[in-house]
């Protein structure tokens, strides 16, 4: 987050380029993206689609019940139908369409070429669907620096 790169930036020869961070409509990190905006950080999507399966997540060092998975929520499935591709081009189309460059993990060839044929646009009211989405936090992981023992 911001609080971890301003004590890089402080200590810091080199300044950081680009800081890849898990980036969804689930989790947008709007104000990270405008600090380092401001700071001249490219932010790059890992995780854009979510999770492969559902499965705990884990916040902040607290385990958390089962997380939905990104292409199956049905805001995401409605959009994909209205826009007539799949449920992880709108998820890619989300970023994208905010200059956010994403990294998607595909193991198949399929997946690879859904991925990669994206070019979904979607409308103002789309963008807005997807971005009611928050909530607030990683599906991932959330690494807190200051919680790991020394």
């Amino acid at each position: 987050g911001v609080p971890h790169l301003e004590q890089l930036l402080a200590s810091c020869r080199v300044r950081p380029a680009v800081n890849q961070v898990e980036l969804h409509p689930f989790f947008p990190q709007s104000v990270l993206r405008e600090w380092c905006t401001g700071k001249g950080i490219l932010v790059q999507a890992y995780t854009s689609l979510g999770r492969a399966t559902e499965a705990p997540r884990c916040l902040y060092g607290n385990w958390e019940p089962d997380h939905p998975r990104l292409v199956t929520n049905t805001v995401v499935k409605a959009v994909a139908a209205r826009r007539g591709v799949s449920a992880a081009q709108v998820l890619l189309a989300w970023a994208l369409q905010r200059n956010i460059p994403v990294i998607p993990k595909a193991v198949s060839p399929q997946h690879i070429d859904d991925n990669c044929a994206t070019t979904a646009c979607l409308t103002a009211a789309d963008m807005d669907e997807l971005d009611a989405l928050d909530a607030k936090g990683s599906i991932v992981y959330a690494y807190r620096p200051e919680k790991v023992p020394a």
